[in-house]
């Protein structure tokens, strides 16, 4: 795919950064290292730096709706905000299991160091200019062999009931859906990513792209997760590095 050509450029050129200056590939959505990580990859908590999810009350025909259906947008609305968490549980598993035995390390779940989260999440929206080398300071700090970082900066839900009338087929970038004004189909769109950064601070892998996916009554937010994490695993793992013979180069 041409922007991982691009980012082989990109990490080739800034290798000889020194970590506490901006490194330019912070500015970019994706950059990698062929470095494997073996042994144990901490997994931290999602950071959710996106809006606060809004409640929307609005029809397609525009008159006010009925109470129950207000009642069912709510519960869609504190369900689109459970999504990050959800991704972040699926992530691992997702690429894990496309990995399958090339990849001998193995996920724990761990908890962001004091200050850490704060740091990362500003970062994320900004308020820092430096992300790698926040997240190398943050990684060494977690431990382990590396940590798995995940965030999500955009978080928005349409209610798909505004597009049609019951009973309706419409399709959407996350697949054809039946409009059920009863239970409130959404279709969820997030910009997502995630990064591994190995025990001394280098940043082997990250990745950012917007997803959709579908949170209704029958598919819930572990099920939006789920197929978020699923299609930013697809993306990682093409260039998650696994070859053994890159274990000595890569070894801190």
């Amino acid at each position: 795919m041409p922007r991982w050509v691009v980012g082989v450029v990109v990490s080739a050129a800034v290798g000889c950064v020194r970590p506490s200056l901006v490194n330019p590939a912070d500015h970019l959505s994706f950059a990698f290292e062929a470095r494997p990580t073996w042994g144990e990859v901490r997994v931290v908590p999602v950071l959710a730096v996106h809006h606060p999810v809004e409640l929307n009350l609005d029809s397609y025909l525009g008159a006010a709706l009925p109470h129950h259906r207000q009642s069912v947008r709510r519960a869609r609305t504190r369900e689109l905000a459970e999504v990050p968490d959800a991704l972040a549980r699926a992530l691992p598993g997702e690429v894990n299991g496309r990995l399958g035995l090339a990849w001998r390390g193995q996920f724990r779940s761990h908890h962001f160091p004091s200050g850490a989260y704060h740091h990362v999440a500003d970062a994320l929206t900004g308020q820092r200019p430096d992300l790698t080398a926040v997240l190398g300071n943050a990684a060494r700090a977690v431990g382990g062999e590396a940590t798995l970082f995940s965030w999500v900066r955009q978080l928005e839900g349409e209610p798909l009931s505004l597009r049609g009338f019951p009973g309706e087929v419409i399709q959407t970038s996350a697949g054809p859906v039946v409009l059920d004004h009863e239970d409130e189909p959404y279709l969820v769109t997030a910009r997502v990513g995630m990064a591994l950064v190995t025990r001394d601070g280098e940043v082997v892998l990250r990745y950012e792209d917007t997803y959709d996916a579908i949170l209704s009554g029958r598919e819930g937010a572990a099920d939006a997760g789920r197929t978020l994490a699923h299609a930013l695993a697809e993306e990682v793992v093409m260039v998650w590095a696994t070859d053994p013979r890159l274990q000595a180069w890569g070894s801190p």
